[in-house]
């Protein structure tokens, strides 16, 4: 469909638009990890307090609630959600079509990239707080 209305063959569609998901992959490795660095970061403190006797450091224990973790990723990756249909839309009125022509052109796109942060999503809550 999309092929179609920018008038090029399917793989010269596909590699320009494909490009375009790159920023959701991108917030998608970066939620992932944003668990870790919350989770594990605020351990940097306890270990500098033992292992260099620094009493500053004793007083920086932080809890982060589990939704407060999980909320931070769903906004990564709607952020990377945003960032990839912006992307999508400046490649298709890159093609000199109008802006109706791109808005149908760039939504097959847009459907997959849906797919992929619903995705991301699901799979950040249960991987990090199904019980």
């Amino acid at each position: 469909l999309s092929s179609r209305v920018f008038r090029e063959k399917f793989r010269e569609n596909y590699s320009r638009f494909g490009i375009a998901l790159l920023p959701l992959a991108l917030t998608g490795f970066m939620a992932f990890h944003f668990y870790y660095l919350v989770n594990l970061g605020i351990q940097l403190p306890m270990l500098l307090s033992r292992n260099f006797d620094v009493a500053l450091f004793r007083q920086l224990v932080i809890t982060v609630p589990s939704h407060a973790v999980l909320i931070g990723q769903q906004i990564i990756i709607a952020a990377g959600f945003v960032w990839t249909l912006v992307t999508m839309y400046r490649i298709g009125r890159a093609a000199n079509v109008s802006a109706g022509k791109a808005l149908f052109g760039m939504a097959p796109h847009a459907v997959a990239a849906v797919v992929l942060a619903t995705t991301f999503m699901t799979f950040m809550r249960q991987f990090f707080f199904a019980s």
